[in-house]
């Protein structure tokens, strides 16, 4: 399965050169339905059939095309972009250019595109196709100078999500007019991998799964660069590597046999104290959380104990495991903890404030984790700190950080506002959304942010900082949302309600409870919705919003559910037992 991106040149005479990159964004998803993803002949959910080669729903962009390169300064250049739907759909087209760069129709698979009146400009011109129903995208990033990547090809070895042990391969063809030498560096997530020549290959062994943008910059004379990338969904070593179950927190299942409970209890595991903490789950089914009574449990796939870990507070944190099976969490008495597999302590950190935030892992083993201190924290796997970011006096952060495709980390704070900070510690962007935000943000396929907020609403944030809209509930909105792979949010409130909306910010539908719905959403492989209320039950609703089935807990459900390979859903209680429900 290759993803191959050409670059069609015509040369002009003349001294001046350009820099012309095309990444392909060409998502090569699973033909199965499986995991609830259609094929190209397929239908979504559980019992879908196999897509022809196993082509993904949606638009297919098979290549981004280009005549009149090199460019003059205020030349002319031309982009044909080739498409088709798997499912017959008809295409939109949207291209959105660069600042100096014009053209007059953007809404065609041809874009005649007029460059600025300068050398050694740079620009990323951005495509969107639609089949009305999903997108996908491509970019191009032209200069008037500079080294141009000709071709750039990523192969990997298995179906998307790609598997732990499978191999990603890049290959890049690149050249410069003025015969600078070129120096290629790539990257995986945001962050740098250790290589430095054109081709290179990778096998992932992941804490966190998700997307993640594979990227080739390759840097000529005078400092001036081409990059080109692609996403590519991958799986986390573990089941339920953490909360939200990805480095997105869409709260989806990675695991294609995720559905099928019926509500029935399969055992139940007594704490001292309520358990609020989401589960983690290891690739060998063993349950990992935390509980008030001031400790950290390890279960066995039969709800039988391994072993306990005893903190100096109470654990509201769920924990997140890494592929070497260390788990990383944080108490309410300031400490962020590192711990062996065996259960013993690794490593402790001490913040000054209360460590409500669940942990996130980066490719390279960096742990990200939030503290009510007003600080974000990046320690290396070792327990060292690389760095922290300061929120602002008196804005302590709650939530949970969750990872863009390129390993922008985003953060929000009691004080109303999101922040989005580079892998190097450094602030992107923030926005001031206004009322508190507790709630931890989930991140959809296209890169917009979902978060809720105190002040009853849910909003959509661009991956740039830029509010798209706005959805009222009847009350505070203190967890994160879950985004179906359709792009639907789910999302509940304190008005005892759970949320559909669509991608647009209408809503869907909603289900009553009798209690809040506190704790962020979960989706099974066939789309299967569960979550929890304070009116002691867990709900499983399917994508409609009609109830398969709940379950009466001895207490308020606040936390967020976790799902086991074969569709087993543990989940804590304010009764102080974690349950295991089929």
């Amino acid at each position: 399965m290759t993803i191959f991106i050409t670059l069609l040149k015509q040369f002009i005479r003349t001294g001046r050169t350009i820099l012309l990159l095309l990444a392909a964004m060409v998502l090569i998803g699973c033909g199965s339905g499986s995991d609830g993803t259609a094929g190209a002949d397929g239908t979504d959910g559980a019992d879908g059939t196999d897509g022809a080669d196993g082509e993904p729903a949606g638009p297919i962009i098979s290549a981004v095309s280009t005549i009149g390169a090199p460019v003059y300064p205020n030349g002319q250049v031309q982009l044909f972009a080739s498409a088709t739907s798997a499912e017959g759909l008809p295409l939109s087209y949207s291209w959105s250019l660069p600042d100096g760069w014009t053209a007059d129709d953007t809404e065609n698979d041809v874009l005649v595109l007029t460059a600025p009146d300068e050398q050694a400009v740079q620009g990323r011109v951005e495509l969107e196709v639609s089949d009305g129903v999903r997108t996908r995208s491509a970019y191009v990033q032209l200069a008037t100078q500079g080294p141009t990547i000709e071709d750039w090809s990523l192969a990997l070895s298995g179906d998307e999500p790609l598997e732990n042990g499978e191999t990603l391969e890049v290959s890049v063809n690149a050249y410069s007019y003025d015969g600078a030498p070129l120096a290629y560096s790539h990257s995986i997530g945001g962050l740098p991998v250790e290589r430095t020549g054109a081709d290179w290959n990778w096998t992932p062994v992941l804490a966190m799964g998700g997307r993640y943008q594979v990227e080739t910059v390759v840097e000529g004379g005078a400092g001036l660069t081409s990059r080109a990338g692609s996403e590519v969904a991958m799986k986390s070593a573990s089941v339920w590597p953490g909360l939200g179950g990805d480095r997105q927190r869409t709260g989806r299942s990675q695991s294609p046999g995720a559905h099928g409970a019926v509500g029935n209890m399969i055992w139940r595991f007594e704490t001292s104290g309520d358990v609020r903490s989401s589960p983690a789950i290891d690739a060998e089914g063993n349950i990992y959380f935390g509980s008030f009574d001031n400790h950290v449990y390890a279960l066995n796939p039969d709800g039988t104990e391994r072993w306990s870990f005893e903190t100096g507070g109470d654990v509201f944190s769920s924990p997140t495991l890494s592929p070497d099976g260390t788990l990383y969490v944080g108490t309410n008495h300031s400490y962020v903890y590192a711990i062996n597999p065996d259960g013993s302590e690794r490593w402790s950190f001490d913040t000054d404030g209360v460590v409500s935030s669940s942990p996130m892992l980066a490719i390279d083993g960096t742990v990200y984790i939030a503290s009510w201190d007003n600080h974000l924290y990046a320690f290396d796997a070792d327990g060292s700190e690389k760095w922290s970011f300061d929120t602002g006096a008196g804005d302590s952060v709650i939530s949970s950080p969750a990872l863009s495709v390129d390993g922008t980390i985003h953060i929000t704070t009691n004080e109303g506002y999101i922040f989005a900070i580079d892998p190097d510690g450094e602030e992107r962007w923030s926005l001031d959304i206004g009322g508190g935000l507790f709630s931890s943000l989930a991140l959809g396929d296209d890169g917009m942010i979902y978060v809720g907020s105190i002040d009853n609403h849910i909003y959509a944030i661009s991956a740039y900082g830029e509010e798209y809209w706005s959805f009222e509930t009847g009350g505070d909105v203190h967890f994160s949302p879950a985004v179906a792979r359709d792009g639907t949010i789910y999302v509940g409130s304190s008005d005892n309600h759970l949320y559909a909306i669509n991608p647009d910010g209408s809503q869907k539908w909603s289900f009553e409870t009798g209690g809040d719905v506190t704790g962020a959403p979960v989706l099974g492989s066939d789309g299967t919705i569960y979550f929890g209320s304070t009116d002691n039950h867990v709900y499983a609703l399917d994508s409609n919003g009609t109830e398969l089935w709940s379950f009466e807990t001895g207490g308020s459900v606040v936390g967020s559910p976790a799902l086991g390979s074969d569709g087993t859903v543990y989940i804590g209680s304010m009764d102080n037992y974690l349950y295991a429900i089929r």
